[in-house]
């Protein structure tokens, strides 16, 4: 499944920014979740996108439901 193109764009720009961000996730099983970070990398793997942290965690973008950029 993918994300909303304006939140891949959102993504993409604080990433190549080098910008903390704060994103929260409600994944299918219903369980929410938030990561609080900097992306290293943006990817599509199978038809499903991915962001890559700092300490190389892999998370998937799935269940992307708001993006908040940290100053």
């Amino acid at each position: 499944m993918t994300i909303s193109c304006s939140y891949y764009d959102q993504l993409e720009i604080a990433a190549m920014r080098g910008q903390k961000v704060r994103l929260t996730f409600k994944p299918s099983n219903g369980e929410k979740s938030i990561y609080e970070g900097l992306i290293i990398d943006l990817f599509c793997q199978n038809g499903e996108e991915f962001l890559k942290t700092p300490d190389n965690q892999i998370l998937p973008l799935e269940g992307l439901t708001f993006i908040e950029v940290i100053n």
